[in-house]
């Protein structure tokens, strides 16, 4: 959710210099961390964000997304796996129709990780993050990867006050060099 947070941020901080609204979609079946980002977000910055549903396939249709899309759209904020129904966002189809009209797309891999092998330079998304505790990291590890050299302004900025960050982050190093090498690749 941090790391979901922290695109949020760059994204609004973005917007903000282009002075330009903020309208945001994203699906009903968020985790309730990112649900909250979201609606801080709609609060303290006056954003639009449109919460949609999942179809009866179990994952969010690409026409649905395209009906929701305006010119102040900035983020499509999906999840590879939704969190109730499991299916997989067809994210090919989603990722090609926003590179398009030149909106991000920010995937959360969390929950595919441990179900499906990845591979980072497959995966068509200007954001990627994932929460690592479901991979048995220490809570509080996550990760955030940005590409396409899209501006993201940091979150925390300064020391965080916690020396024992470095060990977590070496923590979470050695869990993913030691998972399998066909189910995460960077």
């Amino acid at each position: 959710a941090e790391a979901t947070s922290i695109v949020l941020h760059g994204i609004e901080k973005r917007a903000h210099q282009d002075k330009k609204a903020v309208h945001i979609i994203a699906l009903l079946s968020e985790r309730l961390a990112v649900m909250h980002a979201l609606d801080s977000l709609r609060i303290n910055t006056q954003a639009t964000i449109d919460l949609l549903p999942v179809g009866p396939k179990g994952y969010v249709e690409k026409e649905a997304i395209q009906e929701k899309l305006t010119k102040e759209t900035a983020l499509v904020l999906l999840p590879f796996a939704d969190p109730f129904s499991g299916a997989f966002q067809p994210f090919d189809d989603i990722a090609s129709l926003l590179r398009h009209q030149e909106i991000p797309l920010a995937l959360d891999i969390t929950l595919a990780l441990k179900k499906t092998p990845l591979s980072l330079r497959d995966v068509d998304a200007d954001f990627v993050t994932f929460d690592a505790c479901l991979l048995g990291s220490p809570v509080g590890i996550g990760g955030l990867i940005h590409k396409n050299e899209k501006n993201v302004a940091p979150f925390v900025k300064g020391d965080i006050g916690s020396s024992d960050m470095v060990v977590r982050l070496a923590l979470l190093s050695t869990l993913l060099d030691s998972m399998d090498k066909d189910v995460f690749h960077s």
